[in-house]
């Protein structure tokens, strides 16, 4: 079995955050944080082609997010996917609250389960932090990927 983990931000979309000057985005976060949670300023990057295909295959595939498990932007995440065709579940988009080591821990659960895993992310932290957890499972053919 396969499964396929995804970092939302800067690996399968990116805000347009650029254009905002420090104070219009301090603005932004304290008045319009429905923007944030939807998404709606996002673009989507390559790798959510591959993404598409890994699911359209019926491959398993995650969000799994730094995010902080107590934002409701896993429905905005869900939408935004949804938008291009991936209609993954809200369960499968999991929002750790932290890099590194908590997105680790999280596929450490599912790495008994499969035969195959894929993790892509734009922090390289975080690959370090799944090559290393990955050593644990020998059996599970792992490739991971670095967004840059």
């Amino acid at each position: 079995m396969k499964a396929n983990f995804y970092d939302f931000d800067d690996t399968l979309a990116i805000q347009n955050w650029s254009s905002l000057a420090k104070n219009q985005l301090a603005k932004l976060f304290s008045m319009e944080q429905s923007i944030i949670y939807t998404l709606e300023n996002a673009t989507p990057l390559k790798s959510i082609d591959r993404m598409k295909r890994q699911f359209d295959a019926g491959e398993m595939v995650y969000v799994l997010t730094a995010r902080s498990a107590n934002e409701p932007s896993r429905k905005g995440i869900q939408k935004f996917l949804q938008k291009h065709g991936i209609n993954i579940r809200l369960r499968d988009i999991f929002m750790v609250g932290g890099a590194g080591e908590p997105k680790a821990r999280l596929i450490r659960q599912i790495m008994p389960h499969i035969d195959y895993m894929e993790f892509h992310d734009d922090l390289y932290d975080n690959i370090e932090a799944v090559e290393i957890m990955a050593q644990e499972f020998p059996e599970v053919a792992t490739q991971t990927f670095w967004i840059q």
